[in-house]
């Protein structure tokens, strides 16, 4: 799990996958959305692979993905994410995404 700012509130978690290279969990705050995945053979360890702040969220979307899977598109600092998951109604997460970036915004 990672280590939340002051003030930062976690609202939602759930298994993803990061560009089809690696399964973790994505971590959407009243902040920032973060993605960790666990690395090592051994002595697994938890590694941040995307830490994307809200303000600089311009879209976020999500497709249909390969093997049923449904693709959530962000779109930040010029730069898009891609994380497949399976839930069965995207546009419920999709929704709330909206209104948090709506408030990082205002």
């Amino acid at each position: 799990m990672p280590t939340f700012q002051p003030g930062e509130a976690p609202l939602w978690s759930g298994e993803m996958n990061y560009e089809e290279k690696y399964t973790g969990t994505l971590y959407i705050t009243n902040r920032r959305l973060i993605f960790e995945h666990k690395a090592g053979v051994i002595s697994r360890r938890d590694v941040l692979a995307a830490e994307i702040p809200l303000r600089d969220v311009t879209s976020a979307s999500v497709e249909k993905g390969p093997w049923d899977w449904t693709v959530l598109v962000i779109v930040a600092g010029g730069q898009k994410y891609r994380f497949l998951f399976r839930v069965e109604s995207p546009d419920v997460l999709i929704k709330r995404i909206s209104e948090l970036i709506a408030g990082q915004k205002a």
